[in-house]
Parts: C-alpha cells; structure tokens; sequence
C-alpha cells in the first residue's frame, strides 16, 4: 500500500472525528445543556486555543483540496468545449486529449489527414476563448495515406482498445502483487518453523517461506537432518505443513552431511 493511501485515510478519518467533534459540541451548546466546569480558567482557556488550532489546521488543506477539485472540474468542462467546438475536421478524428493542469499542457492526437501548421496556431490562440489562458498546445499527427473515414476510426477504436487493455493488465499486476503481500503476511514463518523443530525431532534449523513458480504459490520448507527421512516420514510432513499454511503445494528442502537431497 502506498504512503499517500494511508496519510490519505488517517486524514479522512481525522477530519470525520474533528467535525463528530463540533456538531457534539455545538448541539449541546444549541440544547442549554451545561457543560461540566473542572480546572483553572487559564487551563480552559488552553484547550478551547488547542481546539480552535487543530480545527484550523484540518479545516484549511480541506478547503484546499476542495477548492482545486472545483478547479480541475471546470477547467476539464473547458478543454472538452474547446476540443468539441474547434477540433471539428471531417478528414481527421482525435484519437486522445490529455489536460497537464500543472505544466499548463493540453496534448491532443490526431489520426487521418495532416491539419497545417497555421490551423494548429490558429487553435492555439483560440485556447483564451474557454478559459485557457497560459496554456500550450501539443498536437501530434499520425498520417496514413489511402484510409477511408471508416478504416481511421477502425484505427482509433484499436488504439484505445490497447491502452484500456493496458491498464487492466496492470491493475490486475498490481492485485496479484497485494494478494501475495496478504498471503505472505498471514503465515508466521518463523513460528511454522520453530513448531516443525519440535514435531519432527529430525530437522534442525528449519526455515520456511511462500514461493511462486508458473504454477502458482507454495510452501518451501528447509532443514538440517542427521539421517535420510523415509518417504512416508517427508509425506507426513508435507501433510502437516498442508494444515498449518493452508496451502495445497509443499516442497521440502533437506541437507545431509553437506549434501543436498530433495
């Protein structure tokens, strides 16, 4: 899990109790109930500063973040009227548009016919007209001679298809790399092989860990023996170790007089 995730969620969390906090405080103000006097005054007077403080400190990011949303919202609804009011060809079809809202950057692309270098100028300095002071245009031009109307939209629909199936390949990488940081993170290793040094009376330092392969996920378990295990003795094990880590597939690993043995 990211840093900016969990700073992400303990804010949220914090801004929720703080504001829990002062509609308490306020409806038992609003209510005439009243409050309980205990302490110094100059103590009191303390906590209700400290109060005010950490209200302040929670409240201003808040309007901070809101402020920029706001901002990222309506300069998003700008650049989608300029690119459906401006970039309006019948010989050439936007394939992506992309907003840089820090670089002050808006990228399109572009399939079918090549527009001129003035009509591109030209469109920039119609970016004022929404709203788009300040702002650069980028625009690349992919040429492809002899294409009709409906082969440059077969073209476009292919490249969007690609990056769509892009980021769900790496979405799911990023599932299966939480999935095993989850699995690793429930079995206790270190306890699995301490147990195994006392069960089985012939390993010594043990160690164990989950492994992955083409076929998946399994449980690798090394250990020093003094003699050869009989098959049904590392059968027995491998069964024991099936129970305590909940997985199906086990390797066992054993050194004997320095030699390694499977």
């Amino acid at each position: 899990m990211q840093p900016r995730f969990i700073f992400g969620a303990l804010y949220l969390f914090s801004i929720n109790a703080l504001f829990i906090m002062l509609a308490t405080a306020f409806v038992t103000k609003l209510m005439g109930i009243p409050s309980l006097q205990n302490g110094e005054l100059k103590s009191q007077k303390r906590v209700k500063r400290l109060i005010s403080a950490i209200t302040v400190l929670a409240v201003i990011p808040s309007v901070l973040i809101g402020g920029f949303k706001v901002y990222q919202t309506v300069m998003e609804q700008n650049f989608a009227n300029y690119l459906a009011n401006e970039f309006s060809f019948s010989d050439a079809q936007i394939v992506k548009s992309d907003m840089d809202l820090f670089n002050r950057n808006a990228s399109i692309s572009l399939i079918g016919t090549q527009i001129p270098d003035e009509v591109i100028e030209r469109l920039e300095q119609e970016l004022p007209q929404y709203d788009l002071n300040g702002y650069t245009l980028s625009v690349t031009q992919n040429h492809y001679s002899q294409v009709d109307s409906s082969d440059m939209v077969t073209i476009a629909v292919q490249e969007k298809t690609i990056q769509e199936l892009k980021a769900q390949v790496e979405a799911q990488q990023e599932h299966i790399g939480k999935m095993e940081a989850a699995l690793a993170a429930q079995i206790d290793c270190k306890q699995i092989s301490e147990n195994a040094e006392m069960i089985f009376t012939k390993l010594s330092y043990c160690s164990c860990g989950v492994m992955s392969d083409a076929d998946g996920d399994y449980m690798l378990l090394y250990a020093l023996v003094d003699q050869p295990l009989l098959p049904e003795e590392e059968q027995t094990i491998q069964n024991w170790l099936r129970t305590e880590t909940d997985i199906s597939r086990t390797k066992l690993i054993f050194t004997f007089t320095q030699s390694a043995y499977e």
